[in-house]
Parts: structure tokens; sequence; C-alpha cells
């Protein structure tokens, strides 16, 4: 067998032919299906183990929600509303094990969460951020502070001044979720991994009741190839259902939809996000700079539409614009103005 070296140069995804061409002729010890960011970590982990380990993605890596997210790295304010302190605790050490180990894809940024609802709900909100920074220690993220009034207006003129307070600024990160599937998939290779995109898993293989393996067919030639492993990883979020049948007839995923906007960042903060809510729900949402334009986002809905190609629709638009238009009115945002939806 060519060397790593010779068949993948380090922190490359190599040729596709060439990985192609090892899937067909070894056997491994995992095949993980799914190129988004838990399989990827699922393929990393496995290969730095020693372990050998297959890839296959049926479309682009990264391709679903690991490229369709806010682009944030963070604990989760709304998780703290719901008591769930040790998940945000468990997200903001996270946070800080990727600032260090991708410090190029993963960058501490300003939050900014305006205070309407006078006193109370000042100190509400501080006491949720003191809880926040003691959660994080240690993952050099700064403690939040507070902008009065006047300083919140000089940061984002846009933002609706009737009843401003002030604001809280405090630090979350942001990130590349593309790059950073496409790093930790290098990362995975440079180990020995084989990822293959464009190949998807047809069947998990058995004799007598065990895991021998999977089916998987090439869908640029629809070649299709038994690959011997005695473990299968199904890394596929929502398509976990039409893989693994549930024994119970349960669904164990439940499809959901978040929708994001991509609007002109004129009139937006250029320099720090907005923590906004919505106009009907009180659902809290994020206005966030990305690559020269302003990112509006998430909604979450239940979904039972095609999993492959989602559609934003025109009520989703509706909703993100009515409640974007009410935290930054001089904005006067309208769906002609949408460069994309995502």
């Amino acid at each position: 067998m060519p060397s790593r070296k010779e068949t993948f140069p380090l922190y490359s995804l190599g040729s596709r032919t060439a990985h192609l061409d090892r899937l067909r002729r070894e056997a491994f010890d995992v095949i993980v299906v799914g190129g988004g960011i838990t399989g990827a970590g699922v393929a990393w982990d496995a290969a730095t183990r020693g372990l050998r380990v297959a890839l296959v993605e049926q479309g682009d890596f990264a391709g679903g929600t690991s490229s369709r997210s806010t682009k944030l790295l963070h604990g989760g304010l709304r998780y703290l509303q719901q008591a769930d302190i040790g998940l945000v605790r468990e997200a903001l050490q996270e946070r800080g094990v990727m600032q260090r180990l991708a410090p190029h894809l993963v960058e501490l940024y300003p939050f900014l969460f305006p205070i309407y609802g006078g006193l109370a709900e000042r100190a509400k909100l501080a006491a949720g951020l003191t809880l926040y920074d003691a959660l994080a220690l240690g993952s050099g993220a700064p403690r939040h502070s507070w902008l009065g009034a006047g300083a919140t207006r000089r940061l984002a003129p846009g933002l609706t001044m009737n009843g401003l307070d002030g604001a809280f600024v405090y630090r979350d990160a942001q990130t590349d979720d593309a790059r950073m599937v496409v790093e930790v998939l290098r990362g995975a290779v440079a180990h020995g991994a084989v990822v293959v995109n464009r190949v998807a898993m047809r069947e998990v293989t058995r004799h007598h009741g065990t895991v021998t393996g999977a089916m998987v067919e090439d869908t640029v030639t629809g070649e299709t190839t038994s690959v011997d492993a005695p473990v299968v990883v199904a890394a596929t979020g929502v398509w976990l259902e039409r893989l693994v049948r549930p024994r119970t007839g349960q669904p164990r995923v439940r499809p959901a939809k978040g929708v994001h906007l991509f609007v002109p960042l004129d009139g937006f903060p250029a320099d720090a996000a907005v923590y906004a809510s919505t106009t009907r729900d009180r659902r809290l949402f994020f206005i966030v700079p990305w690559l020269g334009v302003a990112m509006l986002g998430t909604t979450d809905t239940p979904y039972d539409g095609d999993l492959a190609s989602p559609e934003t629709q025109a009520s989703e638009v509706e909703y993100l614009l009515e409640a974007t238009s009410r935290a930054f009115p001089s904005v006067a945002l309208k769906s002609s103005d949408i460069l994309s939806t995502q």
C-alpha cells in the first residue's frame, strides 16, 4: 500500500479516486456514515486512536446542517432559563477547547443584549450573565459589562431607542462551520482515515445478526461496494430514521428547520452581534455580521418536508423581517433586500 504521505499529503483531503480505491479493497475497524461535524469528529477521534476508519457522505462534506448554522460556538443563554446548567457549562468549556485547537477558525466576538424592561429585567439578565461568566472560567473570555443608553446608541445607532435602558455586552465565539468540518476531516485523513463524498450507505450488512459492514453506492457512477467493518456509526442527523429503523417503531429524531436570512449589513453593527426577540412569541434570535453581510436567525419549527433541500417559506421570511424591523426600525427591511436564505 502506498505510504500515507504519498497518497494523502499532510493536511489535505487527498484524491477522491485514491480514497475510493482504498474503500473498495481494504477492511476497516469502523465505518462512519455522515460527513458533517459529528461524523468528522468521530472519524478523527477513531483515526487518532489507531483504528482503521472509513467515512462516507452521500452529498458534500458539511453539505447539511454543518454549513447552515448560525456560525456560533456558544453556551446558550436560553438554556440557563431552562436551568440546564450542566449543558451550558459543557458547551462553554468546549468553546474554550476549540479556541485553543483552532484559533484561526474560532474567534471571541462581542454580543449586545439590549434591555428595555427596566431594573427588574436588567437584574435578571445580570444574574444570568454572571453565572454564564462563572461557567466559562478558564476559557479565556472576558466578563460581561454594562453599557448605558448613550454608549449603546453609539455602538448600534440603528437600534430602536424607545424605552432603551442600555445593553449588556458579553463574549461568545464565532466560527466558520463548514471550514471547521473540512479541517477536522483533514486531520482524520492525516492519521490514515478514508473519507469519500458522494457515496451513500444503502444498508448495514450482517451475518447471523452480527454487523459485518455496509453496502455503499458511489452516486456519481452508480457502482456499489461492500465495505467490511464490525462497527458502523450513523452520524447522519435527521437522516437517522431512514438508515436505522427504531425497534420500538417510535422515531428517535424529529426533524426541525432553522431558517437564516442574509441581508445587507447597512444599518446594523459591523463589529458586534445583537440579541433580539421576535414580535409574536418573544423567541430570541441573532443578528450577526458575517462576511460583509448580516445574518438573521434562527427559527426552530417542526419539519416534515424534503430533508435534502428544505426551502424557506414566505411566512418564515415575514417572521424574521418583522422581528428585525422591530429591533432596527431605521433599517426598514423588505423581502427584496434578502440576498440569500439557508
